[in-house]
């Protein structure tokens, strides 16, 4: 009798993994992991994303996802967009480019509670350009293939919106550019407040 029941029960199961139902609502949580990742593109949430694609076997896509985590060979866009088949606008950009991204959108969620991509670009854009050290840095590629344009009279960092400054100046700290540019400050020229 308990053979009866495992059989019919694992038929049941069967057809529903073959059912339309299951195609989509496998599709739904994909995509729901899938969104998740491409918000903070955090190890954590790309490994769930991993062990999910494994089960509903994607092995390889599966392995590619865990060896990035794990090595940090490429940055996570790319390994995502690869995985998922798509194109990112900005393949050409190199690693620094998508490091700031991350940082600079995990800043936007912790302070602003919401990321704002245009003022992220433009932040990294006046970032390069003033940080550069020549044609064969890192910095001078993200400035020179940046898509980001500045706006009629906007000449300079000092000429953006607060947020874009804001940004800037977390770039500018978080990669110890103070020390080296003209960004350093004396204690007196703060407010004891």
């Amino acid at each position: 009798m308990m053979d009866v029941f495992l059989y019919t029960s694992m038929k049941s199961f069967i057809q529903f993994l073959e059912s339309k139902n299951f195609m989509e609502s496998s599709n739904f949580i994909l995509d729901g992991l899938i969104k998740k990742v491409k918000e903070e593109y955090d190890d954590t949430s790309m490994l769930i994303l991993a062990d999910y694609l494994e089960t509903i076997g994607r092995a390889e896509d599966s392995q590619a996802i865990r060896n990035n985590v794990e090595n940090k060979e490429e940055p996570p866009q790319v390994v995502i967009a690869q995985v998922l088949g798509e194109t990112l606008p900005r393949m050409s950009k190199n690693h620094l480019y998508y490091e700031m991204v991350n940082f600079l959108t995990k800043t936007m969620r912790r302070t602003h509670g919401e990321v704002d991509d245009f003022a992220i670009e433009a932040a990294i854009k006046w970032f390069a350009c003033d940080h550069h050290e020549g044609q064969g840095s890192d910095l001078y590629s993200v400035c020179s293939t940046s898509e980001y344009k500045p706006g009629y009279g906007i000449n300079s960092i000092e000429d953006e919106e607060d947020d874009v400054q804001d940004l800037y100046h977390d770039l500018v700290f978080e990669y110890d550019y103070a020390d080296r540019h003209k960004y350093t400050y004396n204690i007196e020229d703060l407010d004891s407040d």
